[in-house]
């Protein structure tokens, strides 16, 4: 549950998602695309995502990416599948924490630190929330991450 998760976290902006979302659920049914309204999370929205989910086979499509999540990765991911990105030797490690967040309906928190190709290390820590169209099933995930630093 939420409120398992919301110790771990060390961002300000990934705290305040993840009340944004709690505030967002009905009873157990979870909130929809249409219950999210950027405006109301202004002061975090650069460090938001917004990925649709697909199935057979379960891919992760970025609709919307936070401007300080891109400056931070260093590129371009909005538009793109989880698939489609480098995550060097992590890949197979993320794909499963979305697809808990799909099949649990349940937010999955982790840190992750890995070096691109390119040799830029990125750390940070990430925060997934499913959303459902009809209550129940996860169609798609509203996502944050926020950089960590070296002490953390």
């Amino acid at each position: 549950m939420v409120e398992d998760i919301r110790p771990h976290i060390r961002s300000a902006a990934l705290k305040a998602l993840v009340d944004y979302w709690h505030s967002k659920k009905h009873g157990e049914r979870l909130p929809a695309r249409r219950d999210i309204d950027p405006w109301e999370m202004r002061s975090f929205l650069p460090q938001i995502f917004l990925v649709t989910v697909t199935q057979n086979p379960m891919r992760f499509w970025f609709r919307l990416v936070g401007t300080g999540i891109e400056a931070g990765y260093g590129e371009g991911i909005a538009g793109r599948y989880l698939d489609e990105i480098e995550l060097d030797n992590v890949q197979k490690d993320i794909h499963d924490q979305y697809e808990m967040a799909v099949r649990e309906a349940q937010p999955v928190y982790s840190r992750c630190d890995y070096i691109k190709d390119d040799k830029t290390r990125l750390r940070y820590e990430r925060l997934l929330l499913p959303l459902s169209s009809d209550g129940k099933i996860v169609d798609m995930l509203l996502g944050g991450a926020a950089p960590i630093g070296d002490r953390d």
